[in-house]
């Protein structure tokens, strides 16, 4: 089974993105939204957030993100993203989501220490940044803070 970041990948099968999506239709509210092209990684994240009791959607890049995030403007809280993705990157899905929701929060992932200056409308933000790899008890932690904040 492979790892991901001394993680052991989830063994179960996992559900597809549409799968994952159609969750939503329930009355749980989700309060994170997981942004990650690389599947194993998204899949683990997910995973690790949910164990931490969590409720966590998740799209493979940003154009699916930001698909969800216009169904469903309300309910995310949180929005972790990786930077660098096809279709959307994550700076441009983060403008997206301030426009339908101006409270949500940013969590930021990247695995290239030469990060490119935010847009400006990401700047007077609060945005926290974790480096790729990133450690899964950190993410976690980081996750917490960020949401018992007011």
């Amino acid at each position: 089974m492979p790892a991901v970041n001394g993680w052991a990948a989830l063994s179960r099968p996992q559900p597809g993105t549409e799968a994952a999506f159609s969750e939503m239709g329930t009355m749980e509210p989700y309060e994170v939204l997981l942004a990650e092209d690389d599947k194993s990684l998204r899949l683990v994240m997910a995973e690790v957030l949910k164990e931490a009791g969590l409720k966590v959607a998740h799209a493979a890049n940003g154009a699916e993100a930001y698909s969800v995030l216009k169904k469903y403007p309300q309910a995310m809280t949180l929005l972790i993203t990786d930077i660098r993705m096809p279709e959307m990157d994550g700076y441009e899905l983060a403008e997206a989501a301030i426009a339908l929701n101006p409270d949500i929060k940013m969590l930021m992932l990247t695995g290239y220490p030469e990060m490119r200056i935010p847009p400006p409308a990401l700047q007077a933000r609060e945005i926290r940044t974790l480096m790729k790899p990133v450690e899964l008890d950190r993410l976690c932690t980081v996750a917490l803070d960020m949401l018992s904040r007011p």
